[in-house]
């Protein structure tokens, strides 16, 4: 194709704008067009509010006022029960009975029971014993009676009366021996049954039914849900600030509750070399294991200039405050 050619095409795929004489009337039609219809767009000749427009925006003016504040640092704390513990058996046994996970119990409800049998049994052969020891003890009672009024009158040998008398002691100590085993055996059967020292929730069970218990290990971990606390980690930094007594900012979701510093455990941890802190929560703030923010002083109270937060206007690093002045 010649370069005429290609001129001539270039020409024909060429958008044809009007002259310029009328693209200039055409604009100034567009602005005389859009200046007619700014007055009833924003409101008619007054602008916002005029007449025939919608009202002006709401303004709230608010007093800035000066009073004390105190910087602080948020760190991640967590809810945790006062009262969690290993259950176990104090003597061995197979296993009978175990709460299930989840179970709610109250204090003195019964959460492991073990096989008792063979010990009933041995409290019953014990409480036979002592059957016969109370009944050769009221014999030997009423026989050395009898022996001393012979004795007295001359009509029985003295060492007749001392022979019962040595029965009836013997046999006293040994109904003695046998109320001691009978109680040591009712002391073993109460062992058996493992009760919760308090109120919660079964955490973890660590054994199943038909196991063999050992004495001394651990079966279910029981979580107390009524007395809690907030545990929380700062740095040696943060203890010149706070002291115990002193009331915290302690944040569950959205809501901010005021808590009290129990105890500051003043021995640092050694893998984190974190100072544990210790707070008395409000009652029924959580469940255990719930995370929470605990807000901690980073220095002593100043006095400020106090402002709404909405008050604030933040455009990047920069923050402004519009005021009013005494002429508007």
């Amino acid at each position: 194709m010649s370069s005429q050619a290609v001129k001539n095409e270039a020409e024909q795929r060429r958008p044809h704008w009007p002259a310029r004489p009328f693209r200039r009337t055409l604009i100034l039609l567009c602005l005389a067009l859009w200046a007619s219809q700014a007055p009833a767009q924003y409101g008619g000749p007054g602008g916002p509010g005029g007449a025939g427009g919608p009202p002006p925006s709401p303004v709230v003016v608010e007093e800035v006022k000066r009073g004390q504040i105190q910087t602080q640092f948020w760190y991640s704390g967590s809810l945790e029960s006062r009262d969690t513990a290993k259950l176990a058996p104090e003597t061995a046994g197979l296993i009978l009975y175990v709460s299930e996970v989840g179970d709610r119990v109250r204090a003195g409800d019964v959460v492991v029971q073990l096989d008792d049998t063979l010990l009933k049994h041995d409290l019953k052969a014990e409480q036979a014993g002592i059957a016969g020891h109370e009944a050769r003890i009221v014999f030997l009672k009423r026989e050395t009676g009898r022996l001393k009024e012979l004795t007295e009158n001359n009509n029985a040998a003295l060492s007749r009366y001392d022979e019962s008398r040595a029965a009836l002691k013997a046999e006293q100590a040994a109904h003695a021996a046998a109320q001691a085993r009978a109680l040591r055996i009712r002391e073993l059967i109460r062992r058996m049954t493992v009760t919760a020292a308090h109120a919660g929730v079964v955490q973890q069970r660590y054994m199943e039914v038909g196991e063999w218990a050992d004495k001394g290990k651990a079966l279910i971990s029981l979580v107390g849900t009524e007395r809690m606390e907030i545990e929380v980690g700062v740095p040696v930094h943060a203890l010149s600030h706070i002291r115990e007594g002193d009331t915290m900012t302690v944040k569950v979701g959205e809501t901010d509750f005021p808590s009290i510093l129990r105890a500051i455990v003043v021995a640092a941890d050694r893998d984190s070399r974190m100072f544990e802190l210790r707070i008395d929560p409000p009652p029924d703030i959580g469940l255990p294991g719930q995370l929470v923010g605990v807000g901690v002083p980073t220095g002593s109270q100043r006095d400020v200039l106090l402002v709404p937060e909405d008050a604030l206007v933040i455009r990047g690093a920069r923050i402004r405050v519009f005021v009013v002045g005494d002429d508007m």
